[in-house]
């Protein structure tokens, strides 16, 4: 049992990734193609999420309150596979588009729609001006400004996209306020 006889590391052969190898998903630009499919899926993908959510939970609530059980049970379910389909959808057509860090700019996108929620139903319940059907459009913002960041940033800047998105919900209240 010999070991086998490692490679010279000279001139010729140095260590790290060969200059002629194509770069990896950390060193990847994004790519005009990129760029528009992070702006539109930043935009369709919370109102449709967030949209689904709406309706679905009003579907619930109207079943739930005329006793319909078959319906509540067929919406959350519905809802159980739409949501995270539309979330695959997004996932691929991000991998597609070579977005540098699909998984975190997907999850970015998840977490405004319930950032918008969140600040919706702050602004209707607590501060008593908002409205409740404004969330899809509160969550399409949101995702404009997180893939505005992004793109702007060549889809590098994650924090800073989470942060413009907590500063726009922060701004919203306020203003409400």
């Amino acid at each position: 049992m010999a070991a086998e006889p490692t490679p010279p590391s000279g001139p010729s052969n140095p260590p790290g990734p060969s200059p002629s190898s194509p770069p990896g998903p950390a060193r990847r630009p994004l790519s005009g193609g990129g760029t528009i499919a992070l702006v539109v899926s930043g935009v369709l993908y919370p109102l449709l999420v967030s949209g689904l959510l709406l309706v679905g939970g009003a579907l619930v609530l109207f079943a739930l309150t005329t006793g319909a059980a078959w319906l509540a049970a067929g919406t959350a379910l519905a809802l159980c596979v739409l949501v995270p389909g539309a979330h695959r959808l997004l996932l691929l057509l991000l991998r597609r588009a070579r977005v540098p860090r699909p998984g975190a700019t997907a999850a970015l996108f998840a977490g405004s729609v319930v950032l918008a929620f969140a600040q919706v139903a702050f602004s209707t319940f607590v501060l008593g001006t908002g409205w409740f059907g404004s969330a899809p459009l509160t969550a399409a913002f949101q995702g404009v400004v997180a893939a505005t960041v992004l793109a702007v940033s060549r889809g590098r800047a994650l924090g800073r996209a989470w942060a413009a998105v907590c500063a726009v919900m922060v701004a919203a209240a306020l203003v409400s306020l």
